[in-house]
């Protein structure tokens, strides 16, 4: 069991998934908050019944599941809806990073959180408060401009709706605030794996 948890943060389109990738091909455990968010709100859950009686039954699809798309485009047009999802699923979330993380195998594993920021520029505790049971974080850090292309680039939306998303979330300077450690992730691939490994190397020697 993992007794060293490393939270991997970033902004939107900053590369956090080529980074979780990088790191499990050194054979370490990354639990994964998108994919705890998706569990959190899956059908039948208690999660999901929580959205409905919140927003009402229009955010689902027709197999009962979440729509995705539509809710995205509500919470990023409406601070008020954004927070109020957040808090349902949130909460959840960090329940289900912290078993996971608690449960890998290996010196450490990493819980890569894209809103770790995100409680301290709400006025909500530090980062370190609500999650208390990080060692160490790790944020990626991309210039705005490039992390705009390659949302536009990515996800293949209009320009308004990547900076509301954008604009959503901590600002770059909030996310380096509360780093213990940087990627700077601006250049090609094998930059990247280049500065993982330094990192896995250092992780591993704090974890022993």
């Amino acid at each position: 069991m993992a007794k060293y948890i490393v939270g991997l943060t970033g902004g939107v389109a900053s590369g956090k998934t080529a980074v979780s990738r990088l790191f499990e091909a050194r054979g370490v455990t990354v639990a994964d908050a998108d994919i705890a968010a998706r569990d959190a709100v899956a059908l039948g859950s208690e999660g999901l019944a929580e959205v409905v009686a919140s927003f009402g039954t229009g955010v689902l699809a027709a197999d009962g599941t979440l729509d995705r798309p539509a809710m995205r485009q509500r919470v990023f047009a409406d601070d008020t809806a954004r927070l109020r999802l957040e808090a349902i699923v949130h909460p959840r979330v960090r329940a289900l990073l912290r078993a996971q993380c608690d449960a890998a195998p290996g010196p450490y594993a990493i819980a890569a959180i894209p809103l770790l920021a995100e409680a301290q520029a709400a006025g909500g505790g530090s980062a370190r408060e609500v999650y208390p049971w990080l060692h160490r974080v790790l944020v990626i850090d991309v210039p705005v401009a490039l992390q705009r292309a390659r949302l536009l680039a990515r996800d293949g939306i209009d320009e308004v709706l990547a900076d509301r998303m954008i604009a959503a979330q901590a600002t770059r300077q909030q996310r380096l605030a509360i780093a213990d450690d940087v990627i700077v992730n601006d250049g090609p691939l094998e930059a990247l794996d280049a500065q993982v490994a330094e990192f896995d190397a250092r992780y591993r020697l704090l974890a022993g």
